[in-house]
Order: C-alpha cells, then sequence, then structure tokens
C-alpha cells in the first residue's frame, strides 16, 4: 500500500507541477488522471479551465465503456435477420 501511495503523491506533484507551468504562461490546461490501486480509485482533474472548474470527468476518462456502437450494431442486425425472415 506504502508504493501505491508514494506513487499517487508522485503522481499528484508531477501534474501539479505540469498544471502549474502550463497556467503560469497563460495558457487554458485541463488536466485529467484516473487509476485504481491498492488505496482505491483516484480521478485527478486540474487546470485552470471550466471543464477543469466543474470537476466532473467525462465517461470515457472515468472508464465506461460506451455501448451506442454496440446497441447500433446489434439493432442493424435484428433488422438484417427480419428483411431476411419476411423475405425468405
Amino acid at each position: 500500500m506504502k508504493v501505491d501511495v508514494d506513487a499517487l503523491h508522485a503522481t499528484l506533484s508531477h501534474l501539479g507541477g505540469a498544471t502549474h507551468e502550463a497556467a503560469k504562461d497563460g495558457t487554458s490546461v485541463t488536466i485529467t488522471h484516473t487509476q485504481d490501486t491498492s488505496i482505491g480509485r483516484t480521478e485527478i482533474i486540474m487546470g485552470n479551465t471550466a471543464e477543469a472548474q466543474r470537476g466532473q470527468l467525462s465517461r470515457s476518462q472515468t472508464g465506461d465503456t460506451n455501448w451506442t456502437p454496440y446497441y447500433i450494431f446489434g439493432g442493424l442486425a435484428a433488422l438484417v435477420l427480419v428483411v431476411v425472415m419476411l423475405a425468405g
């Protein structure tokens, strides 16, 4: 667990430094990072943009699967199957 805590600390330090350096010269920056370790799930969002201020990660950033393409493919396959059955 200590290794995970030390790695998280290093990650936070690195991301914080990168965010600070980018924002220092007026650049808009949003940095996100998500990881699962023995200490739990950590979701980090830093920056000076509206997205960072909202503090919410997108579905892809949190690791959620986008099922929409599968639903579309399944619907098309079902439609083809119905057409084949009605034609035959």
